[in-house]
């Protein structure tokens, strides 16, 4: 058995490194510690500022205390807290979706803290602020970390290897020290300061009841810690253990291996069952029941999703010991600080059992007398080895990379003490050598060039703008961006190509993202070219396409808020990074430019009551189209003899409002199939009740004109004034699924005219064209619908153009080749009411019947 070291065979304990210091030295590791933290702080700061947009944007965990803490901004975090119910009301806040419903009651921290920031120190609700308090709470898991190995070994060298090693972190350390979670990056600060706490038990075993007594107090943190974080059960139970070892050997020595076995099984009993009643007492606080947490430990909660989930088969579990199993770009640099710490962590394990073997035989016990032998340094190497191990046992559905992330600052400490063992030298080639391959990607994050764009870019702004109900939403007047319309938003998520979602191992540099296409990187956006949906990024990871509908909105307002991405990309002094771009789109040129040139101040809320109102646009999936006075209507009607004058509209002044169309028939979306069942003149006013329930309506006649003919007034949507076959769909009875034919569209963009008619409302412009034109367009006008358009066929009661038209009246059976366009008049998104139409319209995809949307058929 390994002897825990740090007590001399008489029982007394060396004295300690504080004791032996002199007051320079005292001096020169206080400046150390404070440079560290200091260094520390202005790197990641930097890092905010000038690249953090490049790291990864605002999800859910990190949008929810923003939106969390907005009814309660009018109290004093104190006040909540005091008060039971309301606080009560704060932490179910806290932990309810879009994160949710979560059972980490750290989320709750995380709230507090947003709350109190926001209520006492004035600051927005914005990315920015999640950072400063990510920052916040990594600096203070720095200096617990420094604090600890100073009482192990309090020599500036052992501080310096350590912050630099910090410094240097690999993306997944680096990115939670900026990533203000509610979970795991509490747990990096949680574990120094548990080490901390129990520190001179660490490092001094005992026997007899006092044994007993920290096997019970122990257990009852460790069940405790382990409700507000399921991984915090790991420094709990291996430090249970650790102290079992350290007593039961000290016993075996001193005594006998049967009071040994004895004093093990008893410490072990007492730690397992003060482990249940923590947890049972922590859970059972009313706080706890608000956010669900389970009464047992692999009941509804954190640690039993993880304990409770099927756990890796065997050979994946092996498979993913292997270095590289778990990171799927630079996995050598990513992983390389746990191999080395776990390399120096066998080392120093193996070490320490000779010097104890040959100790034993001579004297009975040791004593540390450097960093190798420290019983702290040996702590943590073993605890590094069993938590690496057991985070592989955890299914990969709950993402355990994130839970390897508490094991990095262990690592690092281990490799740390380690270079000060003999030939101290030789082995600081060890931390050169990490430091020379995590340098260069940190350094290309410090771009001190492009230092604004920490203030202008707002995650959190994109994020809710497009994300959950509007009550989710945090109040605009508190946020930095809160006055820039829903359009600017959507232009600002180009950005959002240049990141690497929430993946806690990947990123851009700045190098790195300004060395890409960027017209390709915006085509995709848009949707705009052939391979739109490829990933013109390194590696073409799997992000989130939100393909752009600029037909649902303002698209100045949009362009605008193009320019300002690239203004949080490129500083001026790059701002020709993005002349292809602007020269790509000369049409939006100057509204990109003035984007750029946008001040953040710009984007402030307009009162400090209500959102600004936002810019008028189309609901989602639809197209603008621009009101105007046009001239539309057949020209040639000798051409067209056979349909004058009562099936064809002749050419004619109209005026029309601006309109919004669906981009297909309905159901309106591509690779859908055509309705299966026709309208009459009773059932189309059914459904365009139906639809305006919804925000839209079925297409006025002019409007349907306007979309297939365009401002030009063509005949045919597809080839000006003369047909051509092959183009469209020529089977209106059994037509293909929609878009089948691309290059079946109008000049406005709208595609599958002419494979059906269209039913149209006849309104006022309508009906007096109508009226104005005699014969059975006079009939035609009395109407409130009729049918618009021609079809691909020849043989039609209508012409077969652009200008065809004809009616029915009651009575009428209903005809297949009569389909619908639905329309709307621009207005204020409305998230919910499309959410909402959707729903409704799905009703429809089932059989593909109008008559399944309409609750009354009849």
């Amino acid at each position: 058995m390994i002897a825990v070291q740090g007590q001399d065979s008489g029982g007394q304990e060396p004295p300690s490194g504080a004791a032996r210091l002199s007051t320079r030295a005292t001096k020169n590791l206080l400046l150390v510690f404070l440079g560290l933290l200091v260094v520390y702080v202005i790197d990641r700061w930097v890092i905010v500022l000038s690249t953090g947009h490049l790291l990864f944007h605002m999800d859910a965990g990190e949008y929810t205390p923003l939106r969390a803490v907005g009814p309660f901004l009018s109290e004093s975090t104190l006040s909540i807290f005091v008060d039971g119910a309301r606080r009560r009301e704060f932490v179910e806040a806290c932990t309810a979706p879009p994160h949710g419903p979560s059972i980490t009651p750290t989320l709750v921290w995380t709230g507090a803290m947003t709350h109190f920031a926001a209520v006492h120190l004035g600051a927005s609700l914005s990315t920015l602020m999640t950072k400063a308090i990510a920052l916040a709470v990594s600096t203070c898991a720095l200096a617990a970390w420094l604090l600890l190995l100073v009482r192990a070994w309090p020599r500036t060298g052992l501080l310096v290897r350590f912050g630099l090693l910090c410094l240097a972190a690999p993306p997944l350390l680096l990115k939670l020290s900026l990533m203000s979670w509610g979970s795991h990056e509490l747990v990096l600060l949680v574990l120094p300061l548990f080490l901390l706490v129990f520190f001179p038990w660490i490092v001094r075993p005992c026997v007899g009841l006092r044994a007993l007594a920290r096997a019970c107090v122990i257990g009852a943190v460790g069940g405790g810690l382990t409700v507000l974080h399921g991984t915090l059960i790991l420094p709990a139970a291996f430090l249970g253990f650790w102290l079992l070892l350290g007593s039961a050997g000290r016993v075996w020595r001193e005594q006998s291996r049967l009071r040994a076995g004895l004093v093990a099984v008893g410490m072990g009993l007492l730690g397992v069952g003060l482990f249940f009643a923590g947890w049972w007492g922590v859970a059972s606080w009313p706080d706890m029941q608000a956010i669900g947490i389970g009464l047992s430990p692999l009941g509804t909660n954190d640690f039993g999703t993880m304990a409770g989930g099927a756990l890796a088969s065997p050979s994946a579990w092996l498979e993913r010991l292997g270095p590289g199993g778990r990171f799927a770009t630079r996995e050598f640099a990513q992983e390389l600080p746990l191999w080395v710490g776990m390399v120096c962590a066998v080392d120093l394990l193996l070490r320490a059992a000779f010097r104890t073997t040959r100790a034993s035989s001579s004297q009975g016990g040791t004593q540390h007398s450097g960093p190798l032998d420290h019983p702290l340094g040996l702590f943590l190497s073993g605890y590094l080895l069993v938590s690496w191990t057991v985070v592989h046992g955890i299914p990969l559905e709950l993402g355990e990379t994130r839970y390897l992330a508490p094991l990095y600052p262990v690592s690092l400490a281990v490799v740390a003490l380690w270079t000060l063992g003999q030939r101290p030298g030789l082995r600081a080639l060890v931390l050169v050598a990490l430091l020379s391959l995590q340098l260069p990607g940190h350094l290309g994050l410090l771009d001190v060039g492009n230092v604004e764009a920490g203030s202008r870019y707002d995650g959190s702004r994109m994020y809710y703008a497009f994300h959950g109900p509007e009550e989710l939403v945090p109040p605009a007047e508190r946020t930095p961006l809160g006055g820039a319309t829903e359009s600017f938003v959507q232009g600002m998520r180009l950005l959002t190509h240049y990141q690497w979602q929430n993946s806690y191992w990947d990123w851009f540099t700045a190098p790195e993202a300004r060395a890409l296409d960027h017209v390709a990187m915006l085509d995709a956006y848009l949707g705009d070219s052939d391979a739109a949906r490829a990933d013109p990024r390194p590696g073409g990871a799997d992000h989130d396409r939100r393909i752009v509908e600029l037909g649902r909105m303002d698209t100045a307002g949009f362009w605008r808020g193009v320019g300002y991405a690239y203004r949080i990309l490129f500083a001026p002094d790059r701002s020709e990074l993005f002349l292809p771009v602007l020269e790509s789109r000369p049409e939006v040129r100057a509204l990109i430019e003035a984007g750029y040139e946008l001040a953040p101040g710009a984007l402030a809320p307009t009162s400090a009551s209500a959102t600004p109102p936002e810019e008028e646009g189309c609901p989602l999936g639809m197209v603008l189209v621009e009101g105007g006075t046009y001239r539309l209507g057949e020209t040639d009607a000798e051409a067209f003899a056979r349909w004058v004058p009562d099936y064809v509209l002749l050419e004619g002044e109209v005026t029309l409002e601006s309109f919004c169309m669906d981009e297909f028939p309905f159901p309106a979306e591509q690779g859908k199939a055509w309705p299966r069942d026709g309208l009459d003149l009773e059932t189309v006013g059914l459904l365009d009740e139906a639809l305006a329930q919804h925000g839209r309506r079925l297409c006025s006649l002019f409007e349907v004109v306007l979309a297939s003919a365009g401002p030009t007034n063509q005949r045919y949507p597809y080839a000006g004034q003369t047909p051509q076959e092959g183009l469209c769909d020529p089977d209106d009875a059994s037509p293909k699924p929609l878009g089948s034919y691309p290059a079946c569209r109008s000049p406005m963009g709208f595609a599958d005219f002419l494979v059906r008619g269209t039913w149209a409302r006849v309104d006022d412009v309508a009906r007096a064209r109508l009226q104005a034109l005699g014969a059975h367009h006079g009939a035609g006008g009395q109407s409130a619908y009729v049918v618009a358009g021609g079809m691909g066929r020849q043989d039609t009661i209508q012409a077969p153009s652009n200008f065809g038209f004809h009616f029915h009246v009651k009575g009428e059976p209903r005809f297949e080749d009569d389909g619908v366009r639905v329309c709307a008049d621009p207005a204020a998104a409305d998230p919910r009411r499309d959410a909402a139409y959707g729903k409704w319209r799905e009703r429809f995809y089932e059989r593909g019947f109008f008559a399944d949307l309409l609750d009354a058929w009849p």
